[in-house]
C-alpha cells in the first residue's frame, strides 16, 4: 500500500518493492522497481543498482547495496559502511544480517568475460570469507564440489544458514540448511567432554582450519583461550 511509503523522497507514482521489516514493523526496507534507489521507511538512497534487502530485528541496521557494492547502513540517518570484497570479486549485494549486525551474508560475483559467483560472509573485526569456508571451519561437512549460491539467509544469532546449494558446473540446485555445531564440540557428538579437549589439542597441533577459532589463519594462544571460554560456558 502506498501509505507505507508516505513521505518518501521518491514520488508516490514510482513502483516499490518491500523485502524485509523489523520485528515490530516500524522499519520497512526495499527498493524502487528500477533498482535506482534503496528505500528505508520512505528515505531514498540513490545510486545505480541500489537496494535495501534486510534489516535487523531492532531496526537499527539495514544491509543491501549501492552501485553493486555491499553496504551496511545504520538507521535512522543511513550512515553507510561499504563492506570489503576479497579478490577476485568486484561486485556484491548484502542479502541478510544477524540481530547484532556483526555478520552479513553477501552475494558476490566477478567482473569480466567469465563470471564467478560466491556467497560470502562478512564479520566485524574479522573480514570477509566464503560461506563454504566458514562452514568447513566450524565443522560442517560441505558436499564435495558444492557451494553456497544466492538467496542464502541466516538466523539472528548467525548459527543457522538456509538457501540454495549448487554444483560448480551449475548442473543442479538443491535447498540446504546448515547448523553450526557447538563451538567447543570438536568431536561433533553433541556433548562437551574431555574428548573434545583432546580433539581440539590434536587439531591445534596439526594446525587444522577447525582449530583456528578466530579465523586469522594463525594458531596462537588466542585460539586456545576461545576454546576454553566456549568449553567452560558449555556454549551451544
Amino acid at each position: 500500500p502506498m501509505d507505507i511509503w508516505h513521505g518518501a523522497t521518491l514520488t508516490l507514482g514510482d513502483e516499490m518493492v518491500a523485502f524485509d521489516c523489523s520485528a515490530d514493523g516500524s522499519v520497512i526496507v526495499g527498493e524502487d522497481r528500477f533498482s535506482l534507489a534503496a528505500v528505508v521507511n520512505g528515505m531514498g538512497v540513490g545510486g545505480w543498482q541500489t537496494t535495501a534487502r534486510a534489516v535487523t530485528a531492532s531496526g537499527g541496521h539495514v544491509v543491501g547495496a549501492r552501485d553493486f557494492r555491499p553496504v551496511r547502513w545504520r538507521t535512522p540517518f543511513l550512515e553507510e559502511t561499504v563492506l570489503p570484497l576479497p579478490a577476485p570479486f568486484g561486485r556484491g549485494i548484502a542479502s541478510d544480517v544477524t540481530a547484532d549486525a556483526s555478520t552479513v551474508v553477501i552475494d558476490a560475483w566477478t567482473e569480466g568475460a567469465t563470471t564467478q559467483y560466491a556467497t560470502l560472509l562478512w564479520r566485524a573485526g574479522i573480514g570477509t570469507i566464503t560461506l563454504t569456508s566458514h562452514l568447513e571451519r566450524r565443522g560442517v561437512v560441505v558436499p564435495s564440489g558444492a557451494r553456497a549460491f544466492f538467496d542464502v539467509r541466516l538466523s539472528d544469532d548467525g548459527r543457522v544458514f538456509a538457501g540454495n546449494m549448487t554444483s560448480a558446473d551449475f548442473t543442479g540446485v538443491r535447498v540446504f540448511v546448515a547448523s553450526l555445531p557447538c563451538r567447543a564440540d570438536f568431536n561433533s557428538d553433541g556433548e562437551l567432554t574431555f574428548d573434545d579437549v583432546a580433539s581440539f589439542a590434536a587439531q591445534y597441533n596439526a594446525q587444522t582450519l577447525r582449530a583456528d577459532l578466530n579465523e586469522d589463519n594463525e594458531w596462537t594462544f588466542e585460539d586456545v583461550q576461545l576454546f576454553i571460554a566456549a568449553f567452560n560456558a558449555q556454549e551451544c
